[in-house]
């Protein structure tokens, strides 16, 4: 399986993981976790790991720390090998320069907030001088000045969670790694948190592996996304690559809101992937992915996502490609936009509108859906 290579203009890449994979022993025989997955995270990267529970982001993620032992594979940090199944090596996780976020916090409870923050620093037999610098520093960043003398079981979970993110980051030192560092905090925390880490970055361009099944996470922390499914990297891109163009079917229903038309191609108008699909709601021009063994009269599946169509009255050029008439069956305002439930040629379909006036039911109405945001995939 080739390397997702780091990010254009990032050539130094923090981890490689090179042909990775594991599986674990159960009674009904080995169960994959892992299949060869290769990755780099580049110099300053966050490369995020997105999937639904089970997918093999954590597992990923615990092979880098060391926490988990690969069958099969390769993984360097820094330029330095980790862990190499032919080469017999394996360094223990204290000796691979990372700091790790875990979902269980995993704070010292005799420690103070102050001294759990400032233990990797003492650990480094750092200057008492700048330790107490750089965690005040960090305290004040996650908000937890008035806390620094309190202790772990005084602590909210939310504030737990805090105080593990500041420890990973005090110390400026090699890979970060975030098990869902934020998916014990309540919506508002959680978004100025995310802020804040997104703010650190940009100061100090520490390297990161971010794991998380939240997409709206994913798309404001990550450089690049990782979709992963079933222990194998689906697509690695910028968040806006991953969302507006997916390359697989399972990327275009796990990413974000869907809409699908059934259809049977038409042709192929270049050799670029363009194509036409005759469906129910009229000719759709698309985009084919993959074209490689697709053929006209061959069933496909379209495409795309509520907010990609532009909505209005019903008039002159309904019948041109991309274009079709529908009726509104339930309108719903939703604050930032509106959501309209729209019948069109048999078909139903969910469509997004910033304009906040609302359509009444019943409304007919001209949807136009631009050819690129199109994704056109074989039939399942």
């Amino acid at each position: 399986m080739p390397i997702a290579s780091a990010a254009p203009g990032q050539t130094s890449p923090s981890v490689r993981i090179s042909g990775l994979s594991k599986a674990y022993r159960a009674r009904r025989g080995e169960v994959p976790a892992l299949a060869n997955v290769s990755l780099e995270i580049a110099d300053g990267e966050i490369l995020v790991l997105l999937g639904p529970s089970g997918c093999g982001k954590t597992t990923l993620l615990r092979c880098v720390a060391g926490l988990e032992r690969p069958d099969a594979g390769e993984i360097k940090i820094g330029g330095s090998v980790v862990f190499s199944s032919v080469r017999g090596i394996s360094v223990p996780p204290e000796r691979r320069n990372l700091g790790m976020v875990f979902q269980s916090y995993a704070l010292w409870p005799h420690m103070t907030v102050f001294d759990n923050i400032a233990y990797p620093l003492r650990n480094l037999k750092m200057a008492a001088a700048e330790v107490g610098e750089r965690t005040r520093a960090v305290l004040g960043v996650v908000g937890l000045d008035a806390l620094a003398r309190a202790y772990p079981g005084q602590l909210s979970g939310g504030q737990q969670q805090r105080v593990a993110l500041a420890r990973a980051i005090v110390s400026n030192e090699g890979v970060i790694l975030f098990d869902e560092p934020l998916s014990n905090l309540d919506a508002k925390v959680r978004e100025r948190i995310r802020l804040e880490l997104l703010a650190l970055h940009k100061d100090i361009r520490f390297s990161a592996l971010y794991v998380t099944h939240d997409q709206t996470e994913a798309a404001a922390l990550g450089d690049r996304i990782a979709v992963m499914n079933a222990g194998e990297v689906a697509q690695v891109g910028t968040p806006a690559e991953v969302y507006h163009r997916p390359e697989t079917r399972y990327v275009a229903d796990f990413v974000g809101s869907t809409n699908e038309l059934a259809g049977t191609i038409i042709e192929f108008p270049d050799n670029e992937g363009s194509c036409r699909v005759e469906t129910a709601v009229g000719r759709i021009h698309g985009r084919m992915t993959p074209v490689a063994d697709a053929h006209p009269g061959d069933a496909v599946t379209v495409i795309f996502r509520p907010e990609h169509c532009r909505i209005g009255e019903a008039g002159v050029g309904d019948a041109r490609a991309n274009r079709f008439v529908g009726h509104v069956e339930r309108s719903i305002f939703l604050g930032s936009y509106v959501e309209y439930l729209v019948r069109a040629g048999g078909a139903q379909l969910v469509l997004r509108s910033m304009d906040g006036d609302l359509l009444p039911e019943g409304t007919e109405l001209s949807v136009y859906l631009a050819p690129e945001r199109a994704r056109v995939f074989p039939r399942v």
